[in-house]
Order: structure tokens, then C-alpha cells, then sequence
């Protein structure tokens, strides 16, 4: 963090911005690394600093949570997300102890807040339900470390991060789209649209937009971000096997 704003201030100070300005930047991030050690125990560079491996984030909407339509509440929680990082020379746990820690203590004070530890192979993980008012569901969050893997998110997100078996990494549309991104990216992003557009079809009045949508399997872009003007992005859009 502190090279990025090392970073931005040669870039702005080249630009001719005055120096004064960046006072209330250190002091947002002086205030930032404070709470980041409140919550985690430890400094910016003890909880995150090894977080210098891949990375991916994954999110999704499970339309069976939708019984009755989309004008009827959910019978459960409908969205799915998680976070997964590789645990650099198992630095993760350091992260994690503080993380559950300061959830913990948080908890014994709040009624809606239940915290327990979830039995995984390898590895730690505990769950966080929140008991929300009108909302017929608890909402969980769990977060897992291993020696390979630290993830947080939904509790099925979570379980698919760990067992690593099958996903959307499995499937032909994912690794045809994989196939013509652009090679060692950093950022890569991709949008299955065939099952989105098939559920939605079923709920909504099909028109030419969603018909046009149906042609199309999945949408996807990479990246190379070099700042401030060497940054490249390939879009691909996979259009529906023919039958």
C-alpha cells in the first residue's frame, strides 16, 4: 500500500498537483492500517503480506432459491461468492487466527452473530450466521484456511473452493473461452451467460433483447494493466454450439 501511494504521489507531483494534498491520503490510510490491525491483529504487511500468489473471486445466483418466481421472496439465501488465495509459505493463518478472533469477540456481545467451527480435511474454517430481521434465512459466511488456500465466502462457494473438483474450470465453455485470452494475464474475468439466460427465459417474457442474449455461451475478458498508458484487454464473446 505504502508503494502504491509512493507510486500515485510521483505521478500526481509530475503532473504539477501540490504536495499539501496528500496529507489527508496518509491520514486515511494511517486510519485504514489501524483498523486493519484492530480487526486482523496485525499489521498490513503481517495479514496480507502473503498474498503474493494467484488469486480468483467467484459469484453466482442459485435460481432454485426462486420456487415461486422471481416476485416471491427467496426461500433461501440465493447468492454465492467467495474469495480464494493461494497460502504463500502459509502465511494465511496468521490472517485467519486473527480474523476468527476478533469475530469471536465480536459475537459475545451480538445476539444475531452465531459463530462455530466447521470440521474440514487439512485445514480450519469457521462459519458466521447472522440472523436478519424479515429475512426468513440466516445469512453464513465462512472462512477456511488450509495449507494451500486461504477462502472466504457462502458456505457452498467455500466447500467447492476446498474439495476443488469439477466447477466452471471443468466445463468446455470456460476452457474454449480460456483458450484465447490473453496468455500470463493477471486479471481474467469470466461471465457463463448460457445458464443466465436460459433461467431467465423461464421467468421472463422472452423478447428480441433475450433472444439475442441466447445466442450467446459465455463472455469473458484478460487483461494487462500497465499504468498509466500500456494496458491491453481482449474481450471474447462464445456464441452457442450449432445443433
Amino acid at each position: 500500500l505504502g508503494t502504491m501511494m509512493e507510486m500515485q504521489q510521483q505521478m500526481l507531483e509530475e503532473m504539477g498537483v501540490d504536495s499539501d494534498q496528500f496529507e489527508n491520503a496518509e491520514d486515511q490510510i494511517a486510519a485504514m492500517q489501524a483498523g486493519i490491525q484492530m480487526i486482523t491483529g496485525g499489521t498490513l504487511e503481517e495479514s496480507f503480506g502473503w498474498a503474493s500468489g494467484q488469486g480468483a473471486f467467484a459469484a453466482g445466483i442459485d435460481f432454485t432459491a426462486f420456487p415461486n418466481g422471481f416476485n416471491s421472496p427467496p426461500t433461501r439465501n440465493p447468492i454465492g461468492v467467495s474469495f480464494v488465495a493461494e497460502n504463500v509459505d502459509g502465511g494465511a493463518q496468521q490472517l485467519y487466527d486473527g480474523l476468527t478472533a476478533f469475530i469471536e469477540r465480536f459475537a459475545s456481545s451480538a445476539p444475531d452473530l452465531a459463530v462455530s467451527e466447521k470440521e474440514i480435511v487439512g485445514g480450519e474454517a469457521t462459519n458466521i450466521a447472522i440472523t436478519i430481521d424479515d429475512t426468513p434465512f440466516p445469512i453464513e459466511v465462512q472462512i477456511a484456511v488450509t495449507d494451500s488456500i486461504f477462502v472466504i465466502g457462502t458456505p457452498d462457494y467455500v466447500e467447492a473452493a476446498l474439495t476443488g473438483d469439477g466447477g466452471i474450470g471443468s466445463t468446455a465453455a470456460f476452457q474454449n473461452a480460456a483458450s484465447v485470452s490473453l496468455g500470463d494475464t493477471p486479471a481474467y474475468v469470466y461471465i457463463a451467460l448460457e445458464p443466465i439466460v436460459t433461467r431467465l427465459g423461464m421467468n421472463m417474457s422472452s423478447g428480441s433483447s433475450m433472444q439475442a442474449l441466447g445466442l450467446f455461451e459465455s463472455m469473458s475478458f484478460s487483461g494487462h494493466i500497465g499504468l498509466p498508458s500500456s494496458t491491453s484487454i481482449r474481450y471474447v464473446f462464445s456464441l452457442v454450439a450449432a445443433e
